[in-house]
């Protein structure tokens, strides 16, 4: 079953039934068929962008800069997760999201929401960019140039390397693991060791 779609028309209606307060809440998302998250969204949308923050993105995907200049935004601001998302028009799960990934790639993992694909947010006729452009490190740099000027030959070969890596590395945390459950099962602590 498909979800049902609201028109430009529902969604001011929802909006100005909320802003209005003659319904409660819920009763506006059950006749609207929207969630009280998209509520929320559309209100804070419409005060920001008026009518043309009620219309449908037309492009769903974001580049990376995009995401980033939201999030760097949200940090550096300190506006709450539903301005933040009512300035950048996403949902506040989707802004959630990015955190999540961002707090990753802040412990050391790769960085790149979208694959490193570049996408514009357009709503109406307004397209919005990043503020400011993600910089590439020379560290990185340096390991892809590296990484350019190997053969196809050994691309693989280290491939291979680390594929037999990483399968170490698991069978090693499958003992560890099986030694703590035999002395759980036993009753006495593991060592940190």
């Amino acid at each position: 079953m498909s979800k049902p779609t609201t028109t430009i028309a529902d969604r001011y209606a929802a909006v100005q039934a909320y802003k209005s307060g003659e319904m409660k809440k819920w009763r506006i998302c059950a006749q609207y068929h929207i969630g009280v998250r998209t509520l929320d969204l559309l209100v804070s949308r419409y005060e920001a962008y008026g009518v043309e923050g009620l219309k449908d993105t037309t492009v769903r995907k974001y580049s990376d800069e995009y995401i980033l200049s939201a999030i760097m935004e949200y940090e550096s601001k300190g506006l709450s997760l539903k301005e933040i998302s009512a300035k950048y028009l996403v949902s506040i799960p989707t802004m959630e999201r990015w955190l999540k990934q961002y707090e990753k790639y802040k412990s050391g993992d790769k960085f790149a929401f979208n694959g490193g694909r570049i996408y514009t947010k357009a709503v109406g006729s307004q397209i919005y960019k990043p503020e400011r452009p993600m910089q590439e490190t020379e560290e990185r740099k340096q390991r892809r140039d590296a990484l350019s000027k190997l053969t196809k030959r050994e691309l693989y070969e280290l491939l291979l390397d680390k594929e037999a890596e990483l399968e170490l590395i698991k069978k090693a945390e499958a003992l560890v693991e099986e030694r703590e459950s035999r002395l759980r099962a036993i009753g006495r602590k593991s060592s940190k060791d």
